[in-house]
């Protein structure tokens, strides 16, 4: 046998004979992701905290200087660790009035550092719009104060204080309607295309010249049974 080669040509041919199956399975898809989405998934909303973090250097002077800006920055990712620390969100705790442990407040943040200046914002994403401007406002609270008597250098200021979010961060719902769109296409072609190629069975000449080249055909068996009663033909 004679390797199989495969071109563009029996791509785009194969894809044209399956559309409307493709078709049919990404629809699926995409109405199954709607559901899930929808109807299982829970929404999550997210408020956000926006800190300055400032070095005692930069209020000493009226003209701040390079280096006491680098130093401000040398303490972001110092305060951005401490922001999550257990010291900090013990303190977070009573704030809000909930049983909320130390674990479960620390999952809900998710700190980050813009770069290349001394800004902190802190993300808080929960199952509820309210409980995350609350977690939010109580860190801003609670940071600053901790900081200020730790006195390690510097201090935190909030710019932005924390809102409650009007729409849900998560799930996205058209995000996951094209992720399911695109997998359906891209899925149901592969499996047409790997059942295919797997495929031996010979159904016409041309699958034995492609198969095995050319090699003598003696003759071929025509269609028999129902179709050749309709036609008049005696039925074996």
């Amino acid at each position: 046998m004679k390797d199989i080669e495969i071109s563009l040509q029996d791509i785009y041919s194969l894809f044209v004979r399956k559309i409307k199956w493709i078709a049919v399975i990404a629809a699926l898809c995409v109405v199954a992701a709607t559901v899930l989405t929808l109807f299982f998934i829970a929404p999550k909303y997210t408020s956000s905290v926006t800190m300055l973090v400032t070095s005692y250097g930069d209020r000493a002077n009226s003209s701040v200087q390079y280096a006491e800006i680098e130093a401000s920055r040398s303490l972001v990712k110092s305060y951005a660790k401490l922001i999550t620390s257990s010291r900090i969100l013990s303190k977070v705790q009573p704030e809000l009035g909930t049983e909320l442990s130390v674990e479960q407040l620390r999952s809900m943040m998710s700190v980050q550092t813009v770069n290349d200046t001394q800004i902190i914002v802190v993300h808080v994403e929960t199952p509820s719009a309210l409980l995350s401007a609350e977690v939010g406002n109580a860190l801003a609270e609670v940071v600053p104060a901790e900081v200020a008597k730790m006195e390690i250098g510097g201090k935190i200021d909030v710019i932005d204080y924390a809102y409650v979010p009007l729409s849900q961060s998560s799930p996205n719902l058209i995000l996951n309607i094209i992720i399911a769109a695109f997998v359906g296409v891209v899925g149901s072609y592969i499996c047409f295309f790997v059942a295919e190629r797997l495929d031996t069975v010979v159904r016409e000449e041309e699958d034995l010249s492609e198969n095995f080249g050319d090699i003598p055909i003696l003759g071929t068996v025509p269609p028999l049974g129902i179709e050749g009663d309709e036609k008049g033909g005696d039925r074996v």
